[in-house]
């Protein structure tokens, strides 16, 4: 035999796993606390209103869940700020509160056009600071990919010069031609004269002057 107790305590734990699964973002939360405010200052019914939001987010699947999950709980009859608590993703504590002073005040319309305000600010001030952070962020990281692609340019001309005249012994050889003209008390001439653009091989030096420079 089913156990009626255990098929309805099932379905509550499903039910509870279910609710809280979607997430609306912080801007989409503004347009639905402005758009749930302008409903309602407008005579609808607050079930009604939230049932024609859900509709209309048909296109966002989350949003669609959240509010689809809260017109449920009005309907079966959850008092509103008690329903936004199964959204924990969503409504914080604040939010819930307002809410909820709301209810016992008689002025949720008032409730939701500040809370819609104050979000509505918060994202301005959001996008102004991305917008002033996004200038300096590209200009460093112009900076360092040019401070990086000239320094690995310089180590490899530099590594590439460095091999090319260590290991054809261009520079050995120069600086041993230098030395042995000092030595001689010699000028250089040639290739030694002009540095090391010349042919070390052909290198020469005046060690012989001619009979009549004596």
């Amino acid at each position: 035999p089913v156990n009626i107790n255990q098929v309805g305590k099932a379905a509550a734990s499903a039910k509870s796993v279910r609710l809280g699964s979607g997430k609306m973002k912080p801007a989409e939360l503004a347009m639905f606390t402005r758009q749930l405010c302008t409903l309602i200052q407008s005579g609808l019914p607050l079930l009604r209103a939230i049932k024609t939001l859900a509709r209309q987010a048909a296109a966002k699947p989350k949003v669609k869940r959240v509010l689809d999950e809260i017109a449920e709980q009005v309907e079966g009859g959850t008092t509103f700020s008690e329903a936004l608590t199964s959204q924990p993703k969503t409504f914080d504590k604040l939010f819930v509160s307002m809410v909820r002073a709301g209810e016992a005040s008689g002025a949720l319309e008032t409730v939701l056009e500040r809370l819609s305000e104050f979000l509505e600010k918060s994202e301005r001030i959001k996008s102004k600071i991305k917008s002033a952070l996004m200038y300096p962020l590209a200009v460093m990281t112009v900076a360092i990919g040019i401070t990086v692609l000239l320094l690995a340019i310089g180590w490899a001309g530099f590594a590439w010069l460095a091999a090319v005249l260590i290991e054809g012994g261009v520079l050995r050889t120069y600086l041993h031609n230098l030395k042995t003209a000092a030595e001689l008390g010699m000028e250089p001439t040639g290739s030694a004269a002009r540095g090391l653009g010349g042919n070390p091989d052909v290198t020469t030096f005046n060690l012989f002057p001619a009979a009549g420079s004596a």
